[in-house]
């Protein structure tokens, strides 16, 4: 049988308990229902102290003394119905209760508050109660007075498809003024070090105030807050509380984890709210890394066969673009996740080492895009044309 079987078995059987009692003689009257705290229960402290507005399963810890499992019917948390006597608890010790936030329900079905979720007065603080009945059917409560707040979560725009609008609200900054959205890149590379615009929805403003505490990770690696920007583009001071639907600029860490479907948290104000791919539409992808080349020269003029060994590559050759000296070869003819067999773009005889304009005679470094990602230059990186 389930806790929550149990628990409900437990009250219809004291309540039943109760009605007999009455029945079996006038004499003898059932216990009075009573306000009174039962077995010395205390609420000490409540953690956190902030909770996201509306949001499910975030436990709540209930501190105090005299616990009881035999005797705990329900928590209600603020003044919202629809956290008025939940059973998403448990008693972990005599000291302890644990609680979680129930899934959020349709406004349309709780028309008292028009709202889903514990989020009745967000902002303000309320009041935590532990529901009690004894063994005779008598029932008490304790409460904690303003123990909780219930603050709303960071909210980022909605998806929109509509043409010429933008698809998601994440992109990398340095693509984020193309009046195209189409063409906003989205792609972080395992390298980190790249600055991210986050816009708020219409209604939440991110805010650069110290006291909001604003932070954040992606792929459970943390971001580094850099700015603020106005929903017209103009930077905020780092202390202002920003406008409705402004921008979060953010710089990805280091050693990030090649993942297509890495999730956002942000937190602000002490509660933290995660988001998935579909949401914030950023993907991480492995940096591409030539580590050698089998074949290190050839002629100008001459289509050389050459295979690129290293890491990150694609299976599929079309995902991929190599250049020699800034010149593109043409599409690869075969690849891997670790190599890349390609020609040598046709050339024209110039002064060896100069690779100027188009004349890429001389040692020139080879790089390979993927994503609109680049592998950085090192010495294992180039390719000499030899013009005899």
């Amino acid at each position: 049988m389930s806790l929550l079987a149990t628990r409900r078995s437990r009250l219809a059987a004291s309540a039943t308990a109760a009605v007999l009692v009455v029945g079996a003689s006038l004499a003898v009257a059932a216990p009075a229902a009573t306000a009174a705290v039962l077995n010395n229960v205390t609420i000490t402290t409540v953690t956190p102290s902030k909770v996201a507005a509306g949001q499910a399963n975030r436990v709540i810890l209930i501190n105090g003394t005299n616990f009881d499992e035999d005797q705990i019917t329900g928590i209600t948390l603020g003044s919202d119905p629809d956290c008025a006597n939940l059973q998403s608890y448990v008693v972990t010790s005599a000291t302890q209760i644990s609680v979680k936030t129930p899934a959020a329900v349709p406004a349309a079905s709780n028309p008292a508050t028009a709202a889903p979720g514990c989020v009745a007065t967000t902002g303000a603080a309320e009041d935590v109660t532990v529901l009690q009945v004894d063994a005779s059917g008598a029932t008490g409560s304790v409460t904690k007075s303003a123990a909780v707040t219930f603050v709303p979560p960071p909210s980022l725009t909605a998806l929109v498809t509509t043409a010429g609008s933008e698809a998601y609200p994440a992109y990398t900054e340095n693509s984020a003024e193309l009046t195209d959205a189409t063409k906003r890149v989205r792609d972080l590379t395992t390298a980190g070090g790249q600055a991210i615009r986050i816009k708020a929805s219409g209604d939440f403003a991110f805010s650069g105030a110290t006291s909001a505490g604003l932070s954040g990770t992606l792929g459970g690696k943390p971001l580094t807050t850099v700015g603020f920007l106005t929903p017209l583009g103009a930077t905020q001071a780092a202390t202002a509380a920003g406008d409705a639907g402004n921008y979060w600029i953010a710089r990805t860490g280091t050693a990030l984890t090649a993942s297509a479907t890495p999730t956002l948290s942000i937190t602000q104000g002490t509660v933290t709210r995660n988001f998935v791919v579909a949401d914030h539409g950023l993907t991480i992808v492995a940096t591409p890394v030539v580590t050698s080349l089998d074949v290190n020269s050839g002629k100008v003029n001459a289509a050389t066969t050459v295979k690129i060994t290293g890491t990150g590559f694609s299976g599929t050759p079309a995902d991929l673009s190599v250049t020699f000296c800034g010149v593109a070869a043409p599409t690869p003819t075969a690849s891997t996740l670790t190599s890349i067999t390609v020609t040598t773009p046709t050339t024209v005889s110039g002064t060896a080492g100069t690779g100027l304009g188009t004349a890429t005679a001389g040692v020139c470094p080879v790089v390979v895009t993927k994503g609109g990602v680049s592998s950085p230059v090192t010495s294992s990186t180039y390719f000499a044309f030899l013009d005899r």
